[in-house]
């Protein structure tokens, strides 16, 4: 029993533990959750507050930044307000004061300095565009121009940055005349356009873009000329001389008869240029590269080139007289025919031709594909250096062929632009075929040369003399002896009637009294004779000074005209088209005064006949390439050298003369006839 109430207590004590336990945790829960309630409250409302604060902060930074917007946008709108303000009150002040000196800011010493003043004022307030614009009215009211009497406004020192002058041109392309000698100018463009006759002499050009421009007789000299683009310009007569280049880029720009004479030129790219006929004589050349460059022609007079690099460039007839040059370099050069040495000696490229001056010592199957007949190298002249290639029969004849690669000598990418010069001796009958071929066997172009001579038949070379001798004693040597021993041709004494004196000396033979064939050597009939039966051998008659057959009174015969031409090359001269278009040339402007006369010094000219013609001839061995005044009506003209108006339509070239008189003459060295004619009856 005792056991039993012992377990009775012991449950009664922990039921009473757990209810006290189970009180405890209520309370405390409940004063826990009364507590929170508070808590949460004063938490979200301290959140509240400072989201509240947050949005406030805020509203005021985006009422700040519109207010300093607005100011920004106040600030720039009062700049332009001003700067309109003070180029308008410029270009008035400016109107004012040409009006009163008869349109010439420069006429006299004050106006000048105020004018000067002014402007360089006005381009220290103004930004670039509308500096573009101050130039643009100075420009169009002649004061920047040098091809007016006056000198042009004085703009030295100007600082001319970020401009792009192309806003200052006509059409935002030509801008001719313009003199800025002495500025400043930095980061400038004049990409693309035609700048003639302007003047950037003793200025300062830094990061200057002129790629894609036409320059023609635009003067750099004495200036410097930093990181300024001239890739893919086209410079005719531009002048650098004493100018200061440094990292200057000329890549694939077209220098036509440019002057570096006594420049300073350093890190500049001439690479794929071409600079015919450019003088760099006396200039300093550092780390300069011409690199796939044709300098046809050009001059290195008196310079240190071992730093500049020729590689794959044309030196053909280029002048290195007094220079500094390595082997290695002209040998890295496509090509230095006829270049001068500095030693004064002529340079051979080296024949591209296997065996090509046909060696006596080698083999010509070794070099040579025989493909027809047998050929020898044999020796001329008893000199074993002077050897030809000789057919062993001439009845058979011969063919041979070799292939040459080019690939290593030219750049695919100049490639279009360059060539290859045969130079080959050939005798009458010889013919040589040309053909280019690419990798893959296709032939891209082909072309043949053959020699040709009227006076000795096929395959005939050797002509002989037979001066005094009788037309029958030629005509009967002819049959049996010349013709069958394979002479060409014969060269006879004259056939016209001569003088005769008492001691029949030679040369009264070469003393003529009329055109009648009367000599010593036979009459007309006999002299026909010998000519028929001589041609009938094959020989052949060379008398190049006979003229036009005459009666026995001196009286020229008819001409023979078949199909209404004149085929004999110096009877009917008057038939040339180039020779009776020329006579309404001058019929045209037959009285009228030379204007316009321009010439570059050696033999290129240009001049007009008063408002009514207009002539240019290039008897350089360089292109002419320039844009010159004439002072024709503007409209399109015909060539009458070229071609002549037939039905209103022009069968030659067609030459476009501008609204300002202009014209752009390009005439090639190799032209069949390099000059152009055009005048006022010849409009198209």
């Amino acid at each position: 029993m005792a056991l039993q109430e012992n377990y009775t207590q012991t449950d009664k004590s922990i039921i009473q533990t757990r209810r006290f336990y189970d009180v405890t945790l209520k309370h405390a829960l409940q004063f826990i959750a009364h507590l929170l309630l508070p808590l949460m409250l004063g938490i979200f409302t301290v959140a509240m507050t400072i989201n509240q604060q947050n949005m406030a902060r805020e509203q005021r930074a985006e009422d700040q930044k519109i207010a300093e917007l607005q100011r920004d946008l106040e600030r720039k709108l009062n700049d332009e307000r001003y700067q309109n303000d003070i180029r308008d009150a410029y270009i008035k002040e400016m109107g004012e004061l040409l009006k009163e000196n008869n349109g010439s800011l420069m006429s006299n010493p004050v106006t000048a300095a105020i004018a000067r003043g002014k402007t360089l004022n006005i381009f220290r307030e103004l930004d670039s565009q509308r500096k573009a614009r101050i130039i643009q009215f100075l420009v169009e009211t002649k004061q920047l121009s040098e091809a007016q009497k006056q000198r042009p406004l004085d703009l030295s020192t100007a600082e001319l940055h970020n401009i792009d002058f192309r806003h200052s041109a006509v059409n935002k392309k030509v801008l001719s005349n313009i003199a800025l000698s002495g500025v400043f100018l930095r980061n400038a463009t004049f990409m693309r356009m035609e700048l003639g006759h302007a003047t950037f002499s003793e200025s300062q050009l830094d990061d200057v873009n002129f790629s894609l421009a036409r320059l023609t007789s635009v003067k750099f000299s004495s200036a410097q000329l930093r990181q300024v683009d001239f890739s893919f310009a086209r410079l005719n007569y531009a002048n650098f001389l004493s100018a200061q280049l440094d990292s200057v880029n000329f890549t694939s720009a077209v220098l036509t008869s440019t002057d570096f004479r006594y420049a300073q030129i350093s890190r500049t790219s001439f690479e794929q240029t071409s600079c015919t006929a450019a003088r760099f004589d006396h200039a300093n050349l550092s780390n300069a590269t011409f690199r796939y460059a044709d300098a046809k022609g050009a001059s290195f007079i008196r310079i240190d080139l071992i730093n500049v690099d020729f590689s794959h460039a044309n030196l053909y007839k280029a002048d290195f007289t007094g220079s500094n040059i390595t082997d290695s370099q002209l040998r890295r050069a496509l090509s230095v025919q006829d270049a001068k040495l500095p030693n004064g000696t002529l340079a051979r490229d080296p024949n591209l031709i296997n065996n090509g001056q046909a060696n006596c010592n080698v083999s010509v199957v070794g070099s040579w594909k025989v493909e027809i007949g047998n050929v020898t190298a044999v020796m001329v002249d008893e000199n074993i250096t002077n050897c030809q290639f000789t057919l062993q029969s001439v009845a058979t004849g011969a063919t041979m062929s070799q292939l040459i690669d080019l690939s290593s000598n030219f750049h695919k990418n100049s490639w279009p632009h360059s060539q290859a010069v045969l130079n080959a001796r050939m005798s009458i009958g010889v013919s040589i075929h040309l053909r280019g071929i690419n990798s893959s066997g296709q032939i891209l172009v082909q072309q043949n040369f053959r020699t040709k001579d009227p006076a000795s038949a096929p395959h005939r070379h050797t002509a002989v003399h037979l001066f005094e001798w009788k037309w029958k004693d030629i005509a009967d040597e002819c049959i049996r002896f010349l013709g069958p021993s394979g002479y060409a041709a014969i060269q006879v004494s004259p056939a016209s009637e001569h003088a005769v004196f008492s001691n029949h000396p030679w040369w009264q033979r070469y003393q003529p009294v009329s055109y009648k064939l009367e000599s010593r050597s036979g009459n007309e009939t006999e002299f026909k004779d010998m000519v028929t039966i001589c041609n009938s051998a094959s020989v052949r008659r060379n008398n190049g000074d006979q003229g036009p057959p005459s009666d026995d009174f001196g009286n020229t015969n008819s001409v023979s005209i078949s199909n209404l031409t004149c085929t004999d090359r110096w009877i009917c001269e008057h038939r040339w088209r180039q020779i009776y278009n020329m006579v309404g040339f001058r019929n045209t402007a037959k009285f009228e005064q030379v204007r316009k006369w321009w010439d570059n010094g050696n033999n290129q000219i240009a001049f007009g006949l008063g408002d009514k013609a207009f002539i240019a001839i290039n008897n350089d061995n360089y292109n002419l390439s320039r844009i010159l005044e004439t002072a024709l009506p503007t409209g399109r003209y015909c060539d009458v050298i070229s071609g002549q108006l037939e039905k209103g339509r022009c069968t030659g070239k067609i030459i476009m003369v501008q609204s300002d008189g202009k014209v752009e003459v390009n005439i090639a060295d190799t032209d069949e006839d390099p000059m152009i004619a055009i005048h006022i009856n010849a409009k198209v």
